[in-house]
């Protein structure tokens, strides 16, 4: 073959591969500029916004895009817990009419059952945009509290009941809760109870004993339990006396002689609840 064919045609084969290159360096450079360029632009100028929420209060969040799309652009909210933070709407729609108005959503904390301050998750994502999350940190509401089994109780002198002691929600650690009584008509079986995040709610019993005294007064005692950070709870004791008042005398038979006469003493046998007026009669005056 000619020579100066030969060079033509390798000219002609670098000119060739000179212009794919390019061209394909063109598609790529176009490509990385298009993915660097977002649509989709925040409410706030953060690109990571952390939002603070009450529980069970709700929070506005606005969207809108950075410049006009080509087609209709979907942009779709996930919350990472769903039990946690809620989204409304989830979904907006943004084309050539809307894509510079603000669209609101809805971010709902909702009620929990525990005293933890909580964060959730929420992504943002659309196509051809820069996807981003929003950090939603609920607030908790919750107050920790004592709950009895009954705010009054009954009973007997020299018998016992039981108290029943736990907590309304799980502790975030060990708690110590306290009982005391206001006086001695009734005693403790335990003055301190402990609840852990394990048998917070599990029941625990306390004794309550009326002991034996000496008068027929019956009685009341307030038992208060506490804990530190928890309101008190008061529980009422009532005791029901179980003694009987009698009369008590000296001797059952008096010797007399004729025009004599002759004593004996009286007394009561418990302490009674107020004043008591004993009258002594003769089943035979004449005599």
């Amino acid at each position: 073959m000619n020579k100066t064919l030969i060079w033509i045609a390798v000219v002609t084969s670098l000119i060739i591969l000179i212009l794919t290159t390019q061209n394909c360096s063109k598609e790529i450079l176009t490509n990385t500029i298009t993915a660097a360029t977002p649509d989709l632009i925040l409410f706030a100028s953060d690109s990571a916004p952390s939002l603070n929420v009450q529980e069970g209060s709700t929070i506005s969040y606005n969207i809108k895009l950075s410049k006009v799309p080509t087609a209709t652009t979907v942009v779709t909210l996930v919350s990472a817990n769903t039990s946690q933070i809620s989204v409304v709407p989830a979904v907006l729609s943004f084309d050539a009419s809307n894509w510079d108005n603000y669209q609101t959503v809805i971010f709902s904390s909702l009620e929990d059952t525990n005293l933890i301050n909580e964060s959730t998750a929420v992504a943002v994502m659309g196509a051809n945009a820069q996807n981003y999350i929003v950090t939603l940190n609920s607030i908790d509401n919750d107050i920790q509290s004592i709950v009895v089994n009954t705010n009054s109780l009954n009973v007997t002198e020299g018998n016992s009941v039981n108290l029943q002691v736990k907590l309304a929600i799980p502790p975030l650690a060990s708690t110590t809760v306290n009982l005391n009584t206001n006086n001695s008509e009734v005693q403790l079986g335990t003055n301190s109870l402990t609840f852990t995040p394990a048998n917070w709610n599990t029941y625990q019993n306390v004794s309550v004993s009326a002991p034996q005294d000496t008068n027929v007064l019956s009685a009341t005692s307030t038992i208060v339990i506490s804990a530190a950070s928890i309101p008190n709870v008061n529980v009422t004791a009532n005791v029901a006396d179980d003694d009987i008042q009698n009369i008590s005398i000296s001797t059952g038979t008096l010797t007399l002689s004729e025009n004599g006469n002759n004593s004996f003493s009286i007394q009561l046998t418990n302490d009674p609840a107020g004043s008591i007026t004993v009258t002594a009669t003769s089943s035979n005056p004449s005599k």
